[in-house]
This record gives structure tokens, sequence and C-alpha cells, in this order.
């Protein structure tokens, strides 16, 4: 298993060495990105009143948010959800039966406005969108005096134009939705599936419930804090960059454009993934024989052909002994 750990800690280096490339994405920028991660936000426990309940009922979808509400006081803690609490008394909804982004051919069913706390949702595509939104208003909280928005595990400075989390967060809210609710969205984008992807592996080495925690207290920072047991905090903040230059840029039409995005990212998941159970073994929480079982069964669960990703860290043919 040493074999295997150095080999995918040599294949980083190398990809991450690759040159820079006007014409083709490469893995190293001509100028290195300074990315700021801000602490969780603080939001004092907030109850709701019946006088709250019945407001939000007379809302657009007013039923539905109660019920979406309900649904998840009995999956997770109170305390987790806060930030629920703290956004949908004053939520606003709004239905629309057309949108200029489907004009201009930016596909966009539905969208969650963090610094107006507002869900607008082409009615068509209602039935396959709404949890979707409704999970990013149940994760998110907008520091009006600093400009800066908290939404799960994306973060964005208004004043600076800068946002990180995209990828993870969009990818991880598709996971949510899918898990508790069912819901995929009819004409749901390729490269939410790709991060939604690699979100899912990323949850195998965090933990579900940590996991849902890091997301539900809009924690980024507490997420990259955690994973700093595995691996130094640069290559962390790469796996997150990386997934957010995807999201906005991997499609059906180039699957093989960003072979070696894919294969630095398995990489990273994989040398986690690893990292944990080595820690595992270590302790005696597992044996030996279960660490080389879970290792092999994760480093094999790594590609997905359903969206043209190829199991880059199997293909490197890495010892599994």
């Amino acid at each position: 298993m040493d074999e295997l750990f150095n080999n995918i800690n040599k294949n980083i280096e190398e990809l991450s060495s690759q040159p820079s490339s006007k014409k083709r994405f490469k893995l190293k920028k001509s100028k290195k990105r300074t990315v700021t991660i801000y602490s969780k936000p603080q939001v004092n426990h907030i109850k709701l009143n019946k006088e709250d309940i019945d407001k939000i009922k007379k809302q657009p979808l007013g039923n539905e948010l109660i019920k979406f509400r309900k649904k998840l006081y009995k999956i997770f803690k109170s305390e987790n959800l806060n930030l629920l609490n703290n956004n949908i008394k004053s939520l606003k909804v709004k239905i629309k039966y057309i949108a200029p982004e489907i004009l201009l051919l930016k596909f966009v069913s539905g969208k969650y406005l963090f610094q107006k706390n507002k869900i607008e949702i082409i009615k068509y595509f209602k039935e396959g969108t709404t949890k979707h939104e409704f999970f990013h208003m149940a994760s998110t909280f907008y520091h009006k005096e600093a400009m800066l928005a908290f939404s799960g595990f994306e973060q964005i400075n208004y004043l600076k134009k800068e946002i990180v989390g995209l990828g993870l967060n969009e990818g991880y809210t598709e996971l949510l939705t899918d898990r508790y609710f069912n819901e995929q969205a009819e004409y749901v984008s390729y490269s939410y599936d790709v991060c939604k992807f690699f979100a899912e592996k990323l949850e195998e080495i965090v933990g579900k419930k940590e996991m849902e925690k890091f997301y539900l207290n809009a924690d980024l920072l507490g997420l990259c804090k955690y994973l700093t047991n595995f691996d130094e905090l640069e290559h962390i903040m790469s796996f997150i960059v990386y997934l957010d230059y995807l999201v906005k840029h991997a499609s059906l039409h180039n699957p093989k454009k960003f072979k070696n995005c894919y294969e630095l990212i398995e990489c990273y998941l994989a040398k986690w993934y690893i990292s944990k159970k080595q820690q595992e073994l270590d302790k005696n929480i597992i044996d030996k024989e279960t660490f080389d079982i879970e290792i092999k069964n994760y480093v094999n669960s790594l590609g997905n052909k359903d969206l043209y990703i190829e199991n880059y860290v199997k293909q490197k043919e890495y010892s599994l002994k």
C-alpha cells in the first residue's frame, strides 16, 4: 500500500507541474490565485411560532416550504437548522413563466439570490427544481455590512468579486436533494453531475453526518480544517478550485478535455482516503484486512462511465498489494 500512496503523490506532483496553455485547460496557472476562506457565520437559534408558519403558507410554494422544513427537522439536528429558520421567515419566492436566460440560450430552471433571500423558479420546471433551491436557502447567510455570502460550501465576496466553492456546493446540493427528496431536474447540467459525483466521493472520506453538518452551517473553513488531517491545505484548495472550474466549463461536448483535471481530483481523493484509513489502522479501529479491502473498493469506485470519467488511479496500475 505504500507503493500506491507514493505513486499517487508522484502523480499529483507531475500533474500540478504541467505548464499553462491558452488553448487548453492545464492544472498550473501562470499566476497563483489567492483564496480567502472565512469562518462560518454565527447565527442564534431561532424558533418559528404559529404566526410565522401561517405567514409562510400564504407565500408562493408556502406549503411546500413548510413540508420541506418539517422533513429536515426529522433528518437533522435542530442546531444545524439555524440558517434555515433565519431565512425562511423572510424568504421571497417568485414563479416565472419565462426567463431571459432561456432566450439567451443559458438554461437556468431556478436560482436562489443570496443578497435578496429570494428564490426564482420557472413554472414548467418547478417539480425538479424547488428542493434544490430550498437547500440553498437552508444553508445560506448573507452578511450585509461585509457584503459576504456564505452558502453551503460556497463563499462570495461581493466587494472583491471573488467566488470559491461553487462546484462543491452545487454538487453536494444535488446529492442532498436526490438523497432526501429523490428529486432531480429534468435537464440537469452535466457539470453539476460531475461535481455531484466528486462531492459524494469526498463525503465518503469526511463522513455523511459531518459533511452535512458543515454544509448546513455554511462551514467551508471547518471542512478544510478537517481535511488538513490528511493533506496540506494547498492541495485541499486546489481540489475546491478545480471543481469550481469544472462546474462552469465541463460539458458532454468536451468530456476528454479535462482528463488531467479529473485525474488530479481522483488522486487527491485517493490520497485522503488512504491517509484516513491508515490513521484508523494505526489506532486499531480497523484491521489490516479491512484496511486493504476498503482502500481497494474506494480506488475502484473513482471512475464513472455515465459521466465519461475514467478511473485514472486504477488505469495507472498502481499497486494494490
